[in-house]
């Protein structure tokens, strides 16, 4: 039972639920993931249990219709912290769940436009459009909808 609730606990971090430092002053985002990447990075790097947790509760982001492009921004925080920290990240798997998430998502975020949607005339979608491209050039990371 404590596994569910720390399971728990940690998606409601993810959402940027509550109030907890990692306001975000750069953009218009429920929360910073940088930050919160950063905060819990010994975690994630040195406990196998934790990072599980955390990589599960990005997975139930992921399938969050009104979550799932705040997805991008933790990739990039990961695959950040894991080019600079030596830890088992495949991304493999996770990626191409999040490719479909992104495909069974993608017509509701092109008409949300709450957040940082409010910048592009798609919605939230025209944000994991440029994220993907991000991910894309910095560290090869193919991520739907990015093309080559």
């Amino acid at each position: 039972m404590e596994n569910n609730k720390e399971l728990k606990d940690i998606l409601t971090l993810l959402r940027g639920e509550v109030n907890n430092g990692f306001i975000c002053i750069h953009a218009d985002l429920p929360i910073d993931a940088g930050k919160v990447v950063n905060y819990y990075k010994k975690d994630i790097v040195n406990d196998n249990d934790f990072r599980e947790k955390f990589l599960l509760a990005l997975r139930m982001l992921a399938d969050d219709k009104g979550f799932s492009w705040l997805v991008m921004y933790y990739i990039s925080s990961l695959l950040w912290l894991h080019r600079y920290s030596v830890f088992p990240l495949d991304f493999t798997e996770f990626i191409s769940y999040f490719n479909f998430c992104l495909r069974k998502y993608e017509s509701s975020l092109k008409q949300n436009n709450s957040w940082v949607g409010t910048d592009y005339k798609n919605g939230l979608w025209g944000d994991v459009e440029r994220m993907a491209t991000n991910i894309y050039e910095e560290f090869e990371v193919k991520i739907y909808p990015y093309k080559d």
